[in-house]
């Protein structure tokens, strides 16, 4: 014999029922004006055995111009895999257009590759010699490519021969956002 419910239980019951009831009258159909056509016919389908993407791992930047470097504590909580720390693996350093500013990238970098993260760069400009004006706000000019290149390679090397094996340097951080920095178009690139 089943246990019998007191009727105020069983009237709380019935109450909860119907306004979950009319809650869920009341959304559905605002939920299906508001799905798109295109929406209701896509299909989606997950195939784990096949590989689309890899995500190489997760990080941050560091950029020592703007906040100041990581200190020793801080690099450990953020690249270290031990308890209460991070485990990042990716890090996103800055290629400073200033050559005398390219030390600061060394001693973060240096410990999160250690430490089993890759390192890779991203120049906000080149140096001023190598741009000219436009109306659009900066480039790099024409003539410069060569030298811009060699820039790249040059804090390439700078950073192996401190310690610091790049996994790889862009051309320019945000390319199509040029706000305060050097802009690129599609046909630049």
């Amino acid at each position: 014999m089943a246990p019998r419910r007191n009727q105020s239980e069983d009237s709380g019951l019935r109450l909860l029922r119907r306004r979950s009831l009319l809650a869920a009258g009341a959304a559905l159909p605002v939920l299906a004006v508001a799905t798109p056509a295109s929406a209701q016919t896509t299909r989606v389908v997950v195939e784990p055995s096949i590989v689309q993407q890899t995500i190489l791992g997760f990080g941050g930047m560091n950029h020592p111009g703007w906040i100041g470097d990581l200190t020793a504590a801080q690099r450990e909580t953020a690249f270290g895999n031990g308890a209460g720390q991070l485990g990042f693996t990716v890090l996103r350093i800055p290629v400073p257009e200033d050559r005398a500013n390219w030390s600061r990238e060394v001693a973060t970098a240096k410990r999160a590759g250690e430490l089993g993260a890759k390192v890779f760069a991203s120049p906000w400009d080149p140096p001023a010699s190598m741009t000219e004006t436009f109306s659009g706000g900066k480039r790099l000019r024409y003539d410069s490519y060569g030298a811009y290149a060699q820039h790249l390679n040059d804090f390439s090397t700078f950073m192996r021969n401190n310690g610091v094996n790049l996994y790889g340097i862009s051309v320019q951080n945000g390319p199509d956002y040029a706000h305060d920095w050097t802009a690129w178009t599609p046909a630049r690139w």
